[in-house]
């Protein structure tokens, strides 16, 4: 009897998983090997994967800190940011797609190729539709709860590094 219910309720979150649609987040970030000069434009590209949920990614913010990078946050900004969503990249599928961004003019590098780190922040929502809560019961471990329309709002960083050239 009990694991003819546990087959059941096994039935039912599946069935609840499997219309949940799916989106995708960014997962990492890339960008040129070769040596940048301040007022240079690049690439970089954000990749993404499939992920189950309602993920929205709204906007990135980029910034560049020279190594070694001192601290948690971005740096010197480059440019404004990025609107996913005027782009259409706010919840795109699995994949990779580029921004352009340029260095600044004014930037000065240390020394002749010098390292700096490239962040990018990408703020999102997560809305959850449900979620599974263990419960201390002998008949039945695991409780099916509807959370509804409860949003939860993050930032997610990303690193990487590129070498910008004095000349």
């Amino acid at each position: 009897m009990l694991n003819k219910f546990l087959i059941t309720i096994a039935a039912i979150i599946f069935a609840l998983l499997s219309v949940v649609p799916a989106s995708a987040k960014i997962t990492s970030i890339s960008a040129t090997n070769r040596p940048i000069h301040p007022g240079d434009h690049f690439s970089v590209t954000l990749h993404t994967a499939k992920s189950f949920g309602n993920v929205k990614e709204y906007y990135v913010v980029f910034g560049i800190e020279a190594e070694p990078a001192k601290g948690g946050g971005l740096g010197q900004l480059l440019g404004d940011g990025y609107d996913l969503v005027a782009h259409g990249h706010s919840s795109s599928g699995g994949g990779s797609f580029d921004v352009v961004l340029q260095i600044p003019k004014s930037l000065k590098p240390s020394r002749n190729k010098a390292k700096y780190r490239l962040t990018a922040a990408v703020f999102l929502t997560v809305r959850l539709v449900l979620r599974l809560v263990e419960e201390v019961s002998d008949l039945l471990p695991l409780t099916l709860v509807q959370s509804g329309k409860v949003n939860d709002a993050s930032v997610n960083e990303f690193k990487t590094d590129i070498t910008i050239s004095r000349h």
